[in-house]
């Protein structure tokens, strides 16, 4: 391997200077594709033990956390609810806002 190639291949292990590492960083660390370490994540797919321990090693040598502002941009939904109330210290209305805090299984058993 060349110099040039060895550079770029140690600066793609490494997150961007001052910025938190992204799932490319940790699929660079771990020596697997960015779509197997997206798996391991979010459970979409069955990943075999190894490639689950590798990146999961990377994660916690990177520190990465999971940032799900950025996967609401690229996905369709962004499972949030937004509420607007006129008055939030009316009994009611904050009932209403405690309520919707419970899981959406439950909330699918309320309005069914």
């Amino acid at each position: 391997m060349g110099p040039a190639r060895s550079l770029a291949t140690r600066r793609s292990e490494q997150p961007m200077a001052g910025g938190a590492p992204a799932i490319r960083d940790v699929a660079s660390r771990a020596g697997v594709s960015v779509a197997t370490a997206s798996n391991v994540l979010n459970g979409n797919r069955p990943v075999g033990e190894a490639s689950r321990r590798k990146v999961v090693e990377a994660i916690m040598a990177l520190g990465y956390r999971l940032d799900r502002s950025a996967s609401a941009l690229r996905g369709k939904s962004t499972r949030l609810v937004g509420m607007v109330v006129p008055d939030i210290t009316n009994v009611f209305f904050a009932s209403l806002v405690h309520g919707s805090k419970r899981p959406p299984s439950e909330m699918a058993m309320i309005f069914s």
